[in-house]
């Protein structure tokens, strides 16, 4: 029997990630956090941002844009299209800060290692 080919699409991993810190923020009330939403754009003929994050107050703190490695613009998420992008988005919601994420964790370089004279 062949291999399925399955693959994950964005907003299923934005949905997935938004369940988790939802969970996370109803678990820990002295976050400043209160939920997030998916695919949501402040306006009817704006872009939307993949993901954002509230504040207790209904406040818009955090907008990003996630792409997935399997595509072209997930492969670096620090492609300059992708983070004016997502800046442009956030700015526009009145967000506090913006993201780019290719849903990758995060890996802190290891450090050099010294030498001895």
């Amino acid at each position: 029997m062949p291999e399925l080919d399955i693959r994950t699409h964005e907003v299923t991993f934005c949905s997935r990630v938004s369940k988790w810190a939802d969970s996370l923020f109803e678990s820990n009330p002295a976050l400043p956090f209160e939920r997030t939403e998916i695919e949501e754009s402040k306006g009817i003929k704006r872009k939307r941002s993949d993901l954002r994050v509230y504040g207790k107050s209904n406040n818009l703190i955090l907008a990003g844009e996630v792409k997935l490695p399997g595509t072209a613009e997930g492969r670096n998420a620090y492609n300059s299209a992708l983070v004016e992008d997502s800046h442009q988005k956030a700015s526009n919601g009145g967000a506090e800060f913006f993201f780019t994420w290719n849903g990758k964790p995060r890996r802190e370089p290891k450090p050099r290692e010294t030498q001895e004279p």
